[in-house]
């Protein structure tokens, strides 16, 4: 849930990555899932 709510917050993706040890790519993947998901 903490990934959502920095998403809501308008983190960069860099950001997310980073805290969470994402690659930026798995972060962007998974913010257009969530979009196409709202949708």
């Amino acid at each position: 849930m903490d990934k959502l709510r920095m998403v809501a917050q308008e983190y960069s993706n860099q950001l997310i990555a980073d805290k969470f040890f994402f690659n930026i790519r798995t972060v962007e993947s998974y913010k257009n899932y969530a979009m196409q998901k709202l949708d």
